[in-house]
């Protein structure tokens, strides 16, 4: 019995050893002076990444570094190496946060809380993090291999892009460019161009300037609402929803799902809408001249002007 019961004791330990070292952590946090505007790249393994808004002239850095796999001492003292000497380094007003060359600290998860001043342009990249931004009023280039993006409140250009995770972004000064290989993208008050691209999930876009807009899904429904620009909507299968001023060149369509358009009354435009099995049922008073193939409804309204063209294979068509 005491021999059994020594085994399961000294099994307790070797585990509980073991549970430890796998959970070793460290922390680190540093303040760099800047000038404006500031420069700030940050690149996190699979960590997450968490920058906000902060003093002028700052740049505030912290680090929380955990060990995901049992590396037993080498673990402990990579982190304890880390905290003395952070991966962050400045030239200027350029400074460059998680360039790691040792190889077991490269094993490492950091997660990084960064505050900058509202000029900076800003590069953040995850391996498999979520990256949360706000308050940027500069450009901002945004990417993880897994993880979700936010980004709120940025003054400038916003390029954002996942491999699997759903896209939150709100109040975009600039262009928007959001892509996600099978999330979600939900773009707010975006003021300049946009471009939104998901391989199956849903994309809904409301812009608040007179930007272009380009939208595809593989499989997901579309809602876009303040198209004043450009439009290219595409879906492979999903429904797509449009709401908007055609002054320019309008380009709709859905392999299977069903398009509506919601114009203002006194819209002028030139439509060319097409379905091969649904219905098109429209209250803008198209002028039809000639004959017209079945499933096809072409003519100028109010006199014509940009082109509205709405394709379908097998989803209805409604122009309100």
């Amino acid at each position: 019995m005491r021999t059994v019961e020594h085994a399961a004791a000294a099994l307790a330990i070797v585990t509980f050893s073991a549970v430890t070292a796998s959970a070793a952590e460290g922390r680190f946090e540093r303040t760099l002076q800047v000038g404006a505007p500031a420069s700030v790249s940050i690149t996190a393994g699979s960590g997450d990444i968490t920058v906000t808004r902060g003093a002028a002239g700052a740049v505030n850095v912290r680090g929380h570094i955990t060990s995901s796999e049992w590396f037993g001492a080498d673990a402990t003292a990579a982190i304890r190496q880390l905290e003395q000497n952070p991966p962050i380094v400045q030239e200027g007003n350029t400074i460059t946060i998680g360039k790691i060359d040792d190889p077991v600290a490269k094993k490492l998860s950091i997660s990084y809380e960064v505050t900058v001043p509202e000029a900076t342009d800003l590069n953040a990249r995850s391996g498999s993090g979520d990256v949360k931004v706000q308050g940027i009023g500069r450009d901002a280039t945004l990417s993880s291999g897994s993880g979700s993006i936010t980004a709120s409140d940025i003054g400038g250009a916003l390029s954002a892009s996942t491999g699997s995770g759903d896209l939150a972004l709100d109040r975009v000064g600039g262009e928007v460019r959001a892509r996600s290989g099978s999330g979600s993208i939900r773009a707010a008050a975006v003021a300049g161009a946009a471009s939104a691209d998901t391989g199956s999930g849903d994309i809904r876009l409301e812009a608040s300037g007179p930007g272009d807009i380009s939208a595809s899904s593989g499989s997901g429904d579309l809602v876009i609402a303040g198209a004043r620009g450009a439009l290219r909507a595409k879906s492979a299968s999903g429904d797509v929803t449009v709401e908007g001023t055609p002054a320019a060149a309008w380009e709709v369509r859905s392999a299977s799902g069903d398009v509506v358009l919601t114009l203002p009354p006194a819209a002028a435009f030139t439509l060319d809408a097409r379905s091969n099995s649904g219905r098109i049922d429209t209250k803008a008073p198209v002028t039809v001249q000639g004959d017209q193939p079945k499933g096809t409804l072409r003519g100028p309204v109010r006199g014509g002007g940009p082109q509205v063209s709405v394709n379908t294979s097998s989803g209805d068509i409604t122009i309100r």
